[in-house]
């Protein structure tokens, strides 16, 4: 009864139909035709939706509270009024739509949910010990440096190289000067022996 005062009709209806399923009990005895005449006045505040579709499990949200999921054994029962139905299924889209339900109605909705798009798999890992086959000659080629420039070219290197062997040289004998002169004490040497 408190349900109903609170416009609770669905949990009203539910609550006071397994009451008065408790037909020994002396209360219950007592009370039956004020208990009877509530449950009409509830069930003319409530209608019957029948929602059915795939996928399978996808849950059923007339007003926003989750009240079964597909497929339903039987109908729901669902205030009147302009509740949002709304019905989702892990990796499909939702649907929301508004439904138009008048007392006592048998509403009848079909949704079928669309599957999400999956995202793209992660690019294939590299093999661990890939072979790789040797250039072509084209492969070679496009992959050689470019010897335009002056760097690249093997006679300038080998000028370079003479060079450092040069002053490496010529530094050595300037600051090791042995000039291999045997003269007696008191004569000097005047050439230089290379």
């Amino acid at each position: 009864m408190a349900e109903q005062a609170l416009g609770l009709w669905v949990a009203a209806e539910k609550d006071l139909r397994e009451g008065l399923a408790q037909e020994n009990d002396p209360w219950i005895k007592r009370n039956r035709a004020a208990l009877e005449d509530a449950l009409g006045f509830i069930g003319g505040h409530l209608a019957n939706l029948d929602v059915w579709g795939p996928p399978e499990g996808a849950e059923i949200f007339p007003g926003g509270d989750l009240l079964g999921t597909a497929p339903l054994p039987g109908p729901l029962r669902v205030p009147v009024g302009n509740p949002e139905l709304m019905v989702k299924a892990t990796g499909f889209a939702p649907v929301r739509r508004p439904l138009d339900v008048k007392p006592g109605a048998n509403v009848r909705e079909h949704v079928t949910l669309r599957a999400l798009a999956l995202e793209a798999p992660p690019p294939p890992a590299p093999e661990a010990a890939a072979v790789k086959a040797p250039p072509t000659e084209s492969e070679a080629a496009q992959d050689a440096p470019d010897d335009s420039s002056v760097f690249g070219r093997w006679w300038f290197w080998t000028a370079v190289g003479v060079v450092a062997v040069g002053a490496g040289v010529g530094t050595y004998l300037l600051l090791h000067k042995d000039d291999g002169c045997m003269a007696s004490p008191g004569k000097t040497c005047s050439n230089y022996n290379l």
